[in-house]
């Protein structure tokens, strides 16, 4: 007779495939991560969905994707298998005890974290950090790590998920190509850089400003950010940057802002943190400095912020509107901005 407090758990040799699918969503990826072929990673999961007698996923084709049943079963399972990566760590590894594994987007590591991490050890001088950054916001989640920072909350099932900090979006282009665009009075669409982030989405971004006429699918398309932001400084077009990540850039004359018009998000940054988290003194140490140097830049880039009129009421080569995201126009020399919408004042702090 089994004893009814005796625990049924699943054997581990499957639950890590089918983890590793589910946060990857492919086979192929679970198995570069996990070191196995993919065709070994699908042979497990097929083996714990008998073992379980429950459809984990649903195939179509070469595509997986979870079930109802698998997303339920994927949310409960990541914390209890985060819980015991940290546990073990701690136990096996004392020295990592001290270690802080940061995942972050290129652009934001290389434009925000780095400038500010001497700050941290200043603040920490016995804990170390680790960062890794990346391009895309699927290789986020690849491998272990404590703190992860990206550039849009997406679904993190059973994790903390608290808001960064907020900023302005809008176009940035060399000094020699806002010549061009100002002779003409209007933004080329055949210029437009393209970016993997949906904060920056150039079609977004233009129906929330009011411009209508400019093809918003044309132009380069590149996956990092930060490469988007190089190829604008290096004049060739024009790219929707993240206000508190090229201020520097802004400030000595490498991007300039061609056009007046910005729209604001009140949450533009995140971090994401296991629940171990919250009782890891280092984990909590990261993400407590993180959000004081958020302040810190928030309110340091709100005081380049000024109130003004509607941007429907300043004339610029096009039209703007009121639209249910506030509006920001610039006028040169920086850092002089004109803030707008909602009939509220726009607040960064």
């Amino acid at each position: 007779m089994r004893n009814g407090f005796a625990m049924h758990l699943p054997p581990l040799n499957y639950l890590r495939p089918f983890e590793a699918t589910a946060r990857l969503g492919s086979t192929v990826r679970a198995g570069d991560e996990l070191g196995r072929t993919h065709s070994a990673i699908s042979r497990q999961i097929t083996c714990f969905e008998q073992w379980l007698g429950i459809k984990l996923f649903s195939r179509d084709g070469g595509r997986l994707t979870l079930t109802d049943e698998g997303q339920r079963y994927h949310e409960a399972i990541s914390h209890v298998l985060s819980l015991l990566d940290h546990a073990t760590r701690s136990l096996v590894h004392h020295d990592m005890n001290d270690v802080i594994r940061v995942h972050a987007a290129t652009v934001f590591t290389s434009r925000w974290l780095i400038p500010r991490i001497g700050r941290f050890y200043a603040r920490h001088p016995k804990l170390e950090v680790r960062i890794l950054d990346f391009s895309r916001k699927a290789e986020l989640t690849r491998g272990p790590c404590d703190v992860v920072v990206p550039l849009e909350p997406g679904n993190w099932p059973d994790v903390d998920v608290v808001p960064l900090m907020p900023d302005v979006i809008f176009p940035v282009c060399s000094p020699s190509l806002a010549s061009e665009i100002e002779n003409d009075r209007r933004l080329p669409d055949h210029r437009l850089l393209h970016a993997e982030d949906s904060l920056a989405d150039w079609s977004r971004w233009l129906e929330k400003v009011g411009i209508a006429d400019l093809d918003a699918e044309r132009g380069l398309q590149m996956a990092d950010p930060e490469n988007v932001l190089k190829a604008a400084a290096n004049g060739h077009g024009i790219a929707l940057a993240r206000g508190q990540l090229v201020m520097d850039d802004l400030s000595s004359g490498k991007l300039v802002r061609p056009i007046p018009l910005a729209t604001e998000v009140a949450e533009a940054y995140w971090i994401v943190r296991s629940k171990y988290g919250s009782i890891n003194p280092a984990i909590r140490a990261f993400t407590t400095w993180m959000r004081d140097e958020a302040k810190l830049s928030s309110r340091r880039f709100a005081e380049s912020l000024a109130l003004g009129p509607k941007a429907s009421e300043l004339r610029s080569g096009h039209e703007g509107h009121d639209g249910p995201d506030s509006q920001i126009r610039h006028r040169a020399p920086l850092p002089a901005w004109r803030v707008a919408g909602r009939g509220a004042e726009a607040s960064l702090s």
